[in-house]
């Protein structure tokens, strides 16, 4: 829960939704208010599964902030799922009402949703479906995917978001360096200042 500031949340993992997984309860993986504020190299899963009542919605990442933000090099995964609930799992939303909105920079982004109720992005109070109707939307993330990251364990008991190396993956090489950041989650160097992985982990 970020309000207000000047800070950059990089590396950082966050699972939530998987202890009580049926509860219809407001969940945010990064819930960003205002501030001048850059989020890099993320990784985000929110899960649970047949969600028993309520309407709220959840997202991986929710940015209501209309001030300067720079989202890129993450993954924004929701997997929750209803079961009598009617709520909307969002893997993002961003601030803004026209593409490009003031302030927003955003791409080299997984975005990615499975489960009923799953909506990929949600904009200007408008569902979008696609990475290509997000792109429109927002003018933005134009280098960014909608696929599934394979995390390699992440609603364990001891979660795991690394990448599952043994699958191939788009988002392998597809992160932009971010100047200051040289180490991944784990504090390893990996690709990080030349072709880094998309996520808190660089992965081969």
């Amino acid at each position: 829960y970020v309000n207000g500031g000047t800070f950059t949340y990089s590396n950082n993992l966050v699972r939530l939704g998987t202890d009580n997984p049926t509860l219809g309860n407001s969940i945010n993986g990064i819930n960003d208010i205002t501030g001048t504020n850059a989020y890099y190299f993320n990784s985000i899963y929110v899960g649970g599964s047949g969600v028993a009542s309520g309407t709220v919605n959840s997202f991986a990442f929710r940015s209501s902030n209309t001030g300067t933000r720079n989202i890129s090099n993450n993954v924004f995964m929701n997997a929750r799922s209803n079961g009598a609930a009617t709520g909307k799992h969002y893997a993002v939303t961003y601030a803004g009402t026209t593409p490009n909105p003031v302030g927003l920079t955003t791409n080299n982004n997984d975005y990615f949703v499975i489960g009923t109720g799953g909506v990929l992005g949600l904009y200007n109070r408008a569902d979008v479906l696609t990475i290509a109707a997000w792109r429109t939307a927002t003018g933005q993330d134009a280098s960014s995917y909608n696929s599934n990251p394979n995390f390699t364990d992440a609603t364990g008991t001891v979660p795991n978001l690394s990448i599952n190396s043994t699958i191939a993956s788009v988002l392998e090489s597809s992160a932009t360096p971010i100047s200051g950041i040289t180490t991944d989650y784990a504090g390893l160097t990996g690709n990080r200042t030349t072709t880094p992985d998309i996520g808190a982990y660089e992965f081969a």
